[in-house]
């Protein structure tokens, strides 16, 4: 008899469980530009280059 993790790991051709995607955090002018984002609205790289914070 199977419990329901290894059942999941076979449907999924492995032994691993599948991953879940992960939620974006950083707004997306940091994102785009490989900032440092710390979240808050605007964050500071923004203010700092005068760019609209999205949001997040």
């Amino acid at each position: 008899m199977m419990d329901e993790g290894s059942f999941n790991a076979q449907q999924n051709g492995g032994g691993k469980q599948a991953q879940r995607a992960r939620r974006v955090l950083n707004c997306g002018p940091c994102r785009k530009n490989k900032l440092k984002c710390d979240r808050k609205r605007p964050c500071s790289s923004c203010q700092l280059r005068s760019t609209p914070s999205s949001s997040l």
